[in-house]
């Protein structure tokens, strides 16, 4: 017996994207789905357009709420939720047509999995496509969850009954709140499949909360330090990680998740000595100048919503920032030569990429 799956939509002022999203969803090739779309306080015509698409597919469904963010919103939807398997979207981001169906099959051919994942695709504005990533392919994701978000919202399909033991979305995140629940859904022990082809799409979104920098730092670095502790929010916990890793470098992956937003705040113009003094003064570990070249790379990219092709113009004008962002990591993690050898990782990608 196939599988059926509920689809949550968070949609607050979605007017101009929410079409495009349902659309991917009516195209797909596995017909067992419903689509529960939560009205987080819409003052546009995001209700007027879901109402449309409700008259031509019963399938999809309408609640609406005040204002309360996204977390809320998805709590909303998977309280509401008819099946077993979830999946979450943002109402501006899309799947391919056969998404359903190929995740369906893996579920379907291994039945002690918890969750399955796909790649994805990040999509620039202009609609250009800017490359497919994926998440490790690991059963236990949760060191890959202590030290970032391995895997975009809606790349992921989970069995509601691990929200039992997990816990719903912390809705005292006003960003992140994703990453944090993956990790608690991995804290407990849940086994995740993955499927190696990317079928959603992530739109880069000029001022998103996820460039809200000093917010998502503060938050991101909350989720790491969370990920080596006991977390009391979660029930039933897989004994190895009752109180968190115990083995991995917190140091370490504290300032590559730094690193990350260093970029983004470079991309908008900032100086990241600003960013230093949201680190541990403790906080120093010997790094990997090929993480730090590449996150800066990517990151500068996704700030400024650029392709990476148009690396050589945005080399010429972050140059100064981030050849002193890379002396002041230096400093800060103790790492020998971590400025010139960062330096040549970005000038090869940057070369690799014009």
């Amino acid at each position: 017996m196939s599988l059926f799956i509920s689809i949550i939509i968070p949609a607050f002022n979605a007017a101009h994207t929410i079409g495009f999203t349902l659309d991917s969803i009516l195209a797909q090739t596995n017909a067992n789905w419903e689509v529960i779309v939560v009205n987080d306080g819409s003052k546009d015509e995001t209700v007027e357009i879901v109402k449309r698409y409700i008259k031509r597919d019963h399938r999809i469904v309408l609640i609406s709420q005040s204002n309360q963010g996204t977390a809320a919103a998805r709590n909303a939807g998977i309280e509401t939720a008819q099946f077993e398997w979830i999946h979450l979207i943002d109402a501006d981001d899309w799947v391919s047509t056969v998404f359903l169906e190929r995740m369906i099959n893996v579920l379907e051919t291994n039945p002690m999995l918890d969750a399955v994942h796909c790649g994805w695709n990040l999509v620039a504005p202009d609609e250009t496509l800017m490359g497919e990533k994926f998440a490790v392919a690991d059963p236990d994701l949760f060191p890959s969850f202590v030290r970032t978000c391995a895997f975009v919202v809606h790349s992921c399909l989970f069995r509601k009954s691990l929200i039992a033991s997990a816990g719903i979305f912390d809705a005292s995140f006003i960003n992140c709140q994703d990453w944090d629940f993956w990790q608690r859904i991995a804290r407990i022990g849940a086994c995740f499949g993955s499927l190696r082809e990317a079928h959603v799409f992530y739109r880069m979104r000029p001022g998103s909360q996820s460039k809200n920098v000093k917010l998502s730092l503060t938050n991101s670095l909350k989720i790491i330090r969370q990920g080596f502790i006991a977390d009391p929010r979660v029930l039933n916990v897989k004994e190895e990680y009752k109180y968190g890793l115990k083995s991995a470098n917190l140091s370490a992956h504290q300032l590559y998740c730094f690193t990350w937003f260093a970029g983004l705040w470079i991309g908008q113009g900032g100086d990241t000595s600003e960013l230093f003094k949201m680190l541990d003064d403790d906080c120093n570990s010997n790094l990997d100048p090929e993480i730090i070249g590449s996150y800066i790379f990517e990151a500068v990219c996704f700030s400024t919503s650029s392709s990476q092709s148009e690396w050589l113009y945005l080399w010429q004008k972050n140059k100064e920032s981030i050849s002193n962002f890379f002396a002041l990591m230096e400093a800060k993690s103790k790492t020998p030569s971590l400025k010139i050898n960062s330096l040549n990782v970005l000038t090869s990608l940057i070369a690799a990429h014009i």
